[in-house]
């Protein structure tokens, strides 16, 4: 995926997105529940960049696991005579 500017932002339901600033779209929507609420009142958004960047270093850490594993699959085929 391209490098692109991503943005958190309270949608008009309550939940929060994250998506590219280019884009309406949602890639991921967070919605705590309304027990919960009562406890994170002010903190809501800190609580869910908190949970965005941990996604975000979960998933760049799969990839770093499975850049070697891809690199063997393609690596040149050596030549034995």
């Amino acid at each position: 995926m391209p490098l692109t500017r991503l943005e958190l932002v309270m949608l008009d339901s309550g939940e929060i997105a994250l998506r590219r600033s280019d884009d309406e779209a949602a890639l991921v929507e967070i919605k705590f529940a309304e027990e919960l609420l009562d406890f994170i009142v002010e903190d809501q958004l800190d609580i869910a960049k908190v949970m965005i960047d941990a996604g975000i270093a979960r998933v760049t850490e799969l990839q770093n696991e499975a850049a070697p594993i891809a690199d063997e699959l393609f690596e040149k085929p050596h030549t034995l005579h």
